[in-house]
């Protein structure tokens, strides 16, 4: 094929000029290796953050190859254990030099060289400590889409700059994130979020600020801020969701990536735990069986450590969808727990922003190895939480680092991650509870979700006994509503509460109080009160007191003291003084009881109105001496018979008995007054079978009546006796019958008085009358023989005649 003669034709010497231009060229470009050592400006294109490479496009100082393959990253200082230095990112400027990239080159010099990166330079340093951003096109030329802006990466890019202001002296680190290290005269670290530590030195002060805080120490752990429990979430990394995310292909054919949901299915099933692939096992014959070699030792074993924590099944499926968290932020699970409404789930703050529960928890373990502790906020897994045995056979809640002490501010929410008793309650509000429904004790937390607010526990110290001997677990709390409520453990062989206060208690109780010894209940007061001496004071201004007694006093001395009155008989209840005991009350005062002995030296009963004494069926009384003085007035009333039964007897019986003849037995005097005895029916009887009974009164009369008869006895009258209804019979059958009166004596009848006797009758007129026979009408003249009545002789005023 011939060469067209209408081409152009170049001259040989405008070749070799030409060749001269470029090959000058190439000598100033430092990577030819023509030229001598520069200082070149370069802009980073990609970055390999893995394997710390970096591709830079020379910007200056390069004129033949703008763009560099990946050259290896150079920091501040670095080696096979230390490391300081930052990784950069792509649109950062760096200042390279050269490096030769051959021993020995072909032509008249070296060989090529590479760029080895000296040292960065800020851009825009105005735009950074205003924080603008920059673009190479304006809003209007090209607007900048995901995608766009994803396929433009290295060489045009929209950055917003950011750069803290210093002062000579100031050293400054910060992250592209937004994380600053600040040394002035103080120092500071903070985060983008504005979460800081600060070194203040103005007044020397250690500032912390931040949403959360957890401190873990050697068995000890402080949880402060929102309340936020993790323990039980797992990354969703490790748990299969039935979708392949590591399959081939990542990109749509247009290179936007693959929507969540347009990913294929994968053979793992949804649920079952994906560790490491060489971690995994396979579920054959019931049994885990390692996939990829040697099985693990237990405390390595995936498997095992969360089948203890009882998150998966001994399948190796997730046991509850609650162990996937809502919220991931970076790959943390965060549970926070939320103030809970009545009525309303449980949601989580971390999502839906809520208002979330505060706390300031402190625990600390009984004892520590001195490894260095893992928890869910270090880790993301509470490995030293995790029970040492499977918790199925026993309760997980012993593990060698639970909790020893828990002091919680704030709200009480489970932290109890793994115990079979504890995991329910984990992230719940909790309130205590020291009783069932019975009343009878069965102090613990129970969940509080479906409770008034003021029954939630706000603060706690729970203290659980480290080797669990026969004491139980210690706890007190307050309620949000200001309530107390506290169990302390301990042996009942033991004391449980011992203190000693130097100065004295006041405690005011408004409302009812009750106190419930089950071991019995001592009050001992060694010192009284200095002013008053008053050793012990129970007192109720408004309400009553009642102090009772169910069993009975097995004392040793009480019991040998009732046994020698009553063998089946032990006081329940005992009020003992030293000296004097006194039962005071302002208006009754009452003892009931089936039997009520009282005993001492000297009893005295004093009522300043009344004194009722009443029994049910006797009232017995035994003393050497009784003595009863009234001043105002005896009242004594009989009513009977006993038991309504006639055979019982009489009313009142009086007995007297003494072993000495003629000795008063009863004396009764009247100093001054009058003694009335009055019966409306029925008689009334003196017998006295050997003895005299006399009536006697100095001044005055003594009379007896029955009816409207009367015998009337008066100290100047004498003896008066009157019967108007009846006779007046006066008979001696073995004895005689004197009437006999100093001045006179008079027998009159308005009828016929009778004198009769079978030996005779005498009338006798004393020394000045006459002595003699009464001569009677009757009688005979002794002369003539005929009665005196024919002469009208004899006695005309008496009449003698046969007795009658």
């Amino acid at each position: 094929m011939s060469i067209p003669d209408k081409l152009p034709s170049i001259a040989q010497g405008q070749m070799e000029i030409d060749m001269r231009s470029k090959l000058q060229k190439k000598r100033m470009s430092p990577s030819s290796g023509l030229a001598s050592y520069a200082l070149g400006l370069a802009k980073v294109v990609t970055i390999n953050y893995e394997e710390m490479l970096v591709t830079l496009r020379i910007v200056l100082g390069e004129d033949v190859e703008s763009q560099r393959n990946p050259i290896p990253l150079t920091f501040p200082g670095a080696g096979k254990r230390h490391f300081f230095g930052a990784m950069p990112q792509v649109g950062d400027y760096c200042v390279v030099g050269w490096m030769p990239q051959e021993s020995s080159g072909s032509g008249s010099g070296p060989g090529s060289k590479i760029p080895v990166i000296l040292t960065w330079t800020v851009p825009g340093v105005w735009m950074g400590h205003d924080w603008m951003t920059s673009q190479p096109f304006t809003p209007e030329e090209w607007s900048f889409s995901p995608k766009d802006a994803s396929m433009v990466e290295g060489a045009f890019e929209r950055v917003r700059h950011k750069l803290r202001h210093m002062q000579p002296g100031n050293i400054t680190a910060s992250s592209a994130q937004g994380s600053d290290l600040v040394l002035d005269e103080g120092v500071l670290l903070t985060n983008r979020r504005c979460n800081e530590l600060r070194l203040r030195d103005q007044d020397q002060s250690f500032i912390v600020r931040s949403l959360q805080q957890f401190h873990a120490m050697a068995g000890a752990r402080i949880y402060a801020g929102m309340v936020q429990r993790d323990a039980r979430k797992i990354s969703t990394q490790m748990i299969s969701d039935g979708k392949n995310w590591t399959h081939p292909t990542q990109l749509n054919p247009d290179a936007t990536p693959l929507h969540e949901a347009d990913l294929l299915a994968d053979i793992i099933s949804n649920g079952l735990l994906t560790p490491a692939p060489i971690l995994q096992k396979s579920f054959q014959n019931g049994e885990l069986t390692d996939s990829w070699g040697p099985s693990l030792e237990s405390s390595l074993d995936p498997y095992q450590i969360l089948k203890r924590g009882l998150i998966i099944s001994p399948e190796g499926f997730l046991i509850s969808n609650d162990s996937i968290s809502d919220a991931t932020y970076g790959g943390k699970p965060i549970f926070r727990t939320s103030i809970p409404i009545l009525g309303e789930p449980q949601v989580n703050p971390a999502v839906n922003h809520t208002p979330s529960l505060t706390e300031y928890r402190i625990e600390v373990n009984h004892t520590s190895d001195g490894t260095l502790p893992v928890t869910e906020q270090t880790d993301m897994f509470d490995a030293d939480r995790l029970p040492d045995s499977d918790p199925t056979s026993g309760d997980a809640h012993l593990g060698s680092n639970n909790p020893f002490i828990q002091v919680v501010y704030g709200s009480v929410v489970g932290n109890d991650p793994f115990s079979i008793s504890g995991k329910d309650l984990y992230g719940i509000p909790l309130k205590a509870i020291l009783f069932d429904q019975e009343g009878n004790p069965n102090p613990q937390f129970i969940s509080a979700l479906g409770s008034n607010l003021g029954e939630h526990a706000a603060t706690l110290f729970s203290l659980t006994p480290p080797e669990n001997l026969d004491g139980v677990r210690t706890f007190w709390s307050l309620q949000k509503d200001g309530r107390l409520k506290f169990h302390i453990g301990g042996s009942v062989r033991q004391t449980s509460v011992e203190g000693i206060l130097e100065g004295g208690l006041h405690l005011l109780a408004k409302g009812q109080t009750l106190l419930d010894f089950q071991g019995g209940l001592k009050l001992r007061c060694r010192d009284g009160d200095p002013l008053e001496n008053k050793g012990l004071e129970i007192s109720s201004e408004k309400g009553a007191v009642r102090i009772y007694g169910g069993g009975n006093l097995e004392t040793g001395q009480v019991t040998e003291r009732i046994a020698s009155q009553d063998p089946n008989s032990s006081p329940s209840l005992q009020l003992e003084g030293r000296d004097t005991v006194e039962v005071k009350s302002s208006q009754n005062v009452f003892v009931r009881s089936s039997f009520v002995q009282t005993t001492g030296g000297e009893i005295r009963q004093e009522a300043l109105s009344t004194l009722d004494m009443q029994s049910g069926d006797r009232i017995g009384i035994q003393s050497k001496t009784l003595d009863v003085n009234v001043s105002g007035k005896v009242n004594e009333n009989f009513s009977g018979p006993k038991d309504l039964l006639p055979t019982s007897g009489p009313l009142r019986e009086t007995n007297f008995s003494t072993t000495i003849p003629g000795l008063t037995v009863d004396k009764y005097n009247v100093s001054l007054g009058n003694r009335e005895e009055s019966f409306g029916l029925g008689n009334h009887s003196t017998t006295i079978k050997v003895g005299n009974m006399s009536y006697t009164t100095a001044v005055g009369e003594w009379k007896a009546q029955a009816g409207t008869n009367s015998l009337t006895v008066h100290h100047g009258t004498g003896l008066q006796g009157q019967v108007i209804a009846g006779n007046v019979l006066m008979e001696a059958k073995a004895g005689a019958v004197s009437i006999s009166g100093t001045v006179s004596a008079s027998v009159k009848t308005l009828g016929q008085a009778t004198v009769s006797g079978t030996n005779g009758v005498y009338l006798g007129g004393g020394p000045v009358g006459k002595t003699g026979l009464i001569v009677s009408s009757a009688d005979l003249d002794p002369l003539s023989g005929l009665p005196l009545q024919v002469y009208g002789m004899g006695s005309p005023a008496h009449r003698l005649g046969p007795p009658v």
